[in-house]
């Protein structure tokens, strides 16, 4: 995709979703309308699109990208990097985790703080039944993760730093699903 394939209209000119008032485009291209949360609500981006220039699954595909990491915000801290996702918790802190590394290995470990399992015991959840232990157990295993009681962190085994992004979005899922005992 060029500049010379995107231009703005008001929002305005559309009738409806994906319905629009101008001019037909030329029988070999394709117009999409998608809008778009910019600094100026008030324009859409109109991207003409042909099979080949761009086929529209591919642009949904890179807004949606561009969405998850405009929210995403990663910040170096002295054991490695701090994560910021748009995930927000139930008292509108957002979910975080840390990327530790590189080990002397060139390893890397993604954990969280250390709060999730101790506020879910406090908020009176009792992970020491048998039932809820296996439960633990079993939804450490579907994500990778392992829990360091001494600690109470929640953390990934050292990987290489190509599998980082993949297994962050894991533990990321992980802690979600955790936060929603307690949060």
């Amino acid at each position: 995709m060029t500049c010379d394939d995107i231009d703005t209209v008001p929002q305005g000119v559309m009738i409806g979703p994906w319905q629009q008032r101008i001019p037909r485009p030329r029988s070999r291209h394709r117009i999409t309308d998608f809008v778009l949360r910019t600094k100026q609500p008030h324009w859409i981006l109109r991207l003409n699109s042909s099979a080949s220039i761009r086929r529209p699954d591919a642009v949904v595909k890179e807004l949606l990208c561009q969405a998850f990491c405009d929210e995403l915000a990663v910040r170096e801290v002295p054991a490695g990097l701090a994560v910021r996702t748009a995930f927000a918790l139930s008292g509108g802190e957002p979910l975080g985790f840390y990327i530790v590394g590189p080990d002397a290995t060139a390893r890397w470990r993604i954990e969280d703080d250390g709060t999730t399992m101790p506020l879910i015991e406090a908020a009176g959840v009792d992970l020491d039944t048998q039932t809820r232990s296996e439960a633990v157990a079993d939804l450490l295993e579907e994500y990778g993760a392992t829990y360091v009681g001494e600690t109470g962190e929640l953390s990934t085994p050292p990987m290489a730093a190509d599998q980082v992004p993949s297994k962050s979005l894991k533990l990321a899922a992980l802690l979600l699903r955790c936060k929603t005992f307690c949060c």
